[in-house]
């Protein structure tokens, strides 16, 4: 009695019908474009291609791939999305594209222009400072952004110098120590010579060189005045002058060569006058009398030349009296003439 009831109930169930899903039809992806829009979409495409392109380049040359890092990525991933629409036709994806890779461009080279101004900052500080392996690697990095840079030429120049630079600085301070300031300015003209933006070398060059110059210039003073106190009038008014080229400002100096220069004069005078007497002993009055004429025209307050003047000339005035009768006899003959004769 239990079997019949059971069979029944185990009996499999009757499938449901299952309705089939309705195909719905396909939608187009994008609005149908005519002929004339999607001409008009190829050309800015195409203007916006060209101009990437120009973009490429120039950032090819500044070496982006080097530095621009995920921007960089993202630019050329950006790029090559813009030129798949394009091989597919895709005029629309492609432009928005290539403006988009041309926006990521413009970052890349206005980050280039802010590594380079910071580097060129930091290269100048490393020199500054001594760190010429610092200032090699910041100027290095602007040449490999832009290799015209003039900056960064230069800045890279004085950075491969500076070491030795450096060396010739620490051995001028050296010779300063021994007291030896010439080798010391040599030195110190020396590194100016391979880096002349070199603060340091021109600081301590400019201080060395005013010592040398007081050196020199109280040396000269000591020769001047010991020669002008022997009466030696020419030497020292040589070291007088060699004192102002010195020191061109020094009362000092100018006053000792003053004082050369009169004593030289007084000499010459001396001279003149002991020749003028020596002519007058000779009676040779026309030779004395020019002698007192030029010393006068140098100095007409010469009491000495005024009187050997005035004497010789009376003297040259008889002498060609006395020649003149004796040249002619017979003027004597007049009573007058024999009376003044």
């Amino acid at each position: 009695f239990v079997l019949p009831a059971w069979v029944v109930d185990q009996q499999p169930e009757e499938p449901l019908a299952v309705e089939p899903d309705e195909v719905l039809p396909e939608e187009p992806q994008g609005p149908v474009l005519t002929a004339e829009e999607l001409a008009n979409l190829r050309e800015e495409a195409e203007d916006l291609l060209a101009e990437l392109l120009t973009q490429q380049a120039r950032l090819d040359e500044l070496g982006t791939p080097a530095w621009g890092e995920e921007v960089w990525d993202r630019y050329e991933e950006t790029s090559r999305a813009g030129d798949d629409a394009y091989l597919a036709n895709a005029f629309q994806d492609a432009g928005p594209a290539y403006a988009e890779a041309l926006e990521i461009g413009e970052q890349l080279l206005g980050r280039s222009a802010e590594i380079i101004s910071a580097a060129l900052n930091a290269g100048n500080a490393a020199l500054d400072a001594g760190n010429s392996r610092l200032a090699l690697e910041q100027f290095q990095l602007v040449l490999g952004i832009d290799a015209e840079n003039a900056r960064a030429q230069a800045g890279l120049e004085r950075a491969e110098n500076l070491p030795q630079v450096l060396a010739l600085v620490q051995q001028g301070a050296e010779f300063e120590r021994q007291g030896s300031m010439d080798e010391a300015a040599q030195a110190y003209r020396e590194a100016l010579g391979l880096d002349s933006l070199w603060a340091h070398a021109r600081s301590v060059l400019a201080a060395v060189t005013a010592r040398i110059d007081n050196r020199d210039f109280e040396t000269l003073m000591s020769q001047g005045l010991s020669a002008l106190a022997e009466e030696n009038f020419e030497d020292a008014g040589e070291m007088f002058a060699q004192a102002l080229i010195v020191r061109p400002d020094s009362a000092e100096a100018r006053d000792g060569q003053i004082q050369a220069e009169q004593g030289e004069k007084l000499d010459e005078i001396a001279l003149v006058e002991a020749r003028a007497l020596a002519f007058e002993q000779r009676e040779l009055w026309e030779r004395a009398i020019q002698l007192y004429r030029d010393l006068l025209a140098t100095d007409a307050t010469l009491i000495f030349a005024q009187a050997g003047l005035e004497r010789s000339m009376l003297r040259a005035d008889l002498d060609a009296k006395l020649v003149h009768l004796i040249g002619n006899p017979t003027l004597l003959f007049d009573d007058q003439v024999l009376a003044s004769a």
